[in-house]
């Protein structure tokens, strides 16, 4: 294990919030930690050069920090993990799977993670390899992170947390895009291959002639993905008066920078999102923001129209860019190739008879197929719950209500299924990230609060504390007497 200057930055910090630090402060390092996505804490030769991501040497404190004698986390962790039961069947049958199933269903033929030079449709006799332990411990990690996340926001600090550390790493997040198209070469593109240092494949793209943004993000997926979801907090909080003033203008430039992207993810899932948040607003009789949106939106389509009948120009640019990435993506070998990659979760459900042959074990291109295909039924029904849990129904989830924690929940769950909704167009792998854990294990954390706030406000007081104010309110009733 060789560790990088993002490891030994991240393992000092670590240590000084182990030491003098709280829960909630290394839940802010993880969501710092996850803008780093092309980036590697350490290096594992044994593993092929398999890459540890920033945000997992950050969730382990974070563990530690939860589980460390006297810390008095002792209760939440405790529902922490019941809340999060389905997603732990789901990370633990995968887990044994990653290793019992390559072995299982050795010689099924499928394309493996990691791409050779083969053609668009090679595939490999199925065998164990690294890729099987890497995913399964990401999805490990995973799961630790919605249970971390989880206790962190029963908090209500902890919410507060994931909104300022959210609105400090979007704005690094626009900032290394800017910096990726405007320093193609020279010291700016050094700064960037600087935090790009992860064994990934690190792709920097050109569509119709304009560089696709990648910031510091391995690949434009990726980029756009990341920008999504942060995105839609940040909307949902400031629809949501949620620090208004902040979440605001990083959601406007956001979706800016979204735009310019050139990513048909980040298209899609700003149609889908707009689409389904829209709708669901016009139903309740519109509201006023959202009415506000809808009409900032028609203003833009006509700013562009207007500004493409003054330049020409720039509508070919247009058109030629939305012909590469959306109009013919389906028929290019990339699309194929995808469509191929997608199906083969299907095909290896069925030879596996719905056992699954391993998280890591093939690539595909969509979380649903490669859940189902790596986890097989035990594992698609372990998340289905657990996503049911997650998007139910509940009074906490009013747009309307006085509690911020609430708001701030409802704008957490609308980023976590933003996300799957990305990742079933664009996942390799069956692990949801820590990103979705993030807004997850928050947004669970607080509809729990809102529904026992007496019993969550004395949970997170340490002990020392809850015996001042006894000791405190007795003084005063002698005083008063």
């Amino acid at each position: 294990m060789v560790p990088t200057i993002f490891g030994v930055i991240l393992i000092a910090v670590g240590i000084v919030l182990m030491l003098r630090g709280s829960v909630v402060a290394m839940f802010v390092v993880v969501i710092i930690s996850s803008l780093f996505g092309g980036s590697a804490a350490f290096i594992l030769p044994a593993l092929g050069g398999s890459s540890v991501p920033p945000v997992n040497v950050a969730l382990m404190f974070l563990i530690l920090r939860i589980v460390v004698p006297g810390s008095g986390q002792g209760d939440l962790a405790g529902d922490a993990l019941r809340e999060n039961l389905p997603l732990a069947v789901f990370v633990v049958y995968g887990f044994v799977m990653a290793f019992v199933g390559p072995r299982l269903f050795a010689g099924i033929d499928v394309a493996p993670m990691r791409q050779s030079n083969g053609g668009l449709f090679a595939t490999l006799a199925l065998a164990p390899t690294s890729q099987n332990i890497t995913t399964a411990v990401y999805m490990v990690g995973t799961l630790l992170c919605a249970v971390g996340a989880y206790v962190a926001c029963r908090d209500s600090r902890g919410l507060r947390g994931l909104v300022d550390a959210g609105v400090g790493a979007a704005w690094a997040h626009v900032v290394f895009g800017i910096m990726s198209i405007a320093g193609k070469g020279g010291a700016i593109a050094a700064i960037l291959t600087f935090f790009r240092n992860a064994h990934y494949a690190q792709l920097d793209e050109e569509v119709g002639g304009f560089l696709r943004i990648s910031g510091i993000q391995p690949e434009p997926s990726s980029f756009a993905s990341f920008g999504l979801v942060w995105f839609v907090f940040m909307f949902e909080c400031w629809s949501l008066k949620v620090s208004p003033r902040r979440t605001g203008p990083i959601a406007l430039a956001l979706l800016l920078i979204l735009i310019a992207s050139t990513s048909s993810s980040a298209y899609v899932g700003l149609a889908g999102y707009g689409g389904v948040r829209l709708l669901l607003a016009l139903g309740r009789g519109g509201k006023r923001k959202w009415v506000g949106a809808a009409v900032v939106g028609l203003v833009a389509v006509v700013g562009i129209a207007l500004l493409a009948s003054l330049n020409p120009g720039l509508l070919d640019s247009f058109a030629r860019i939305f012909d590469a990435v959306i109009a013919k993506k389906q028929g290019s070998s990339s699309g194929l190739q995808r469509a191929f990659w997608a199906r083969q979760g299907w095909t290896v459900f069925l030879a596996s008879d719905g056992l699954g042959i391993g998280p890591g074990s093939f690539r595909s291109s969509s979380i649903l197929t490669a859940i189902l295909g790596s986890t097989g039924v035990v594992g698609t029904v372990a998340f289905s719950v657990y996503l049911w849990r997650l998007v139910r129904p509940s009074g906490a989830d009013e747009p309307n209500s006085d509690d911020e924690r609430a708001r701030i929940g409802t704008a957490a769950k609308w980023a976590a299924v933003t996300f799957l909704f990305v990742a079933s167009l664009v996942a390799a792998a069956a692990d949801p990230t820590a990103l979705f854990a993030i807004f997850a294990g928050a947004a669970l954390a607080s509809r729990a609060a809102s529904a026992s706030p007496m019993r969550a406000n004395r949970r997170v007081q340490p002990r020392g504390a809850a015996q001042f104010e006894v000791a405190g309110a007795n003084a005063s009733e002698r005083r008063q007497r």
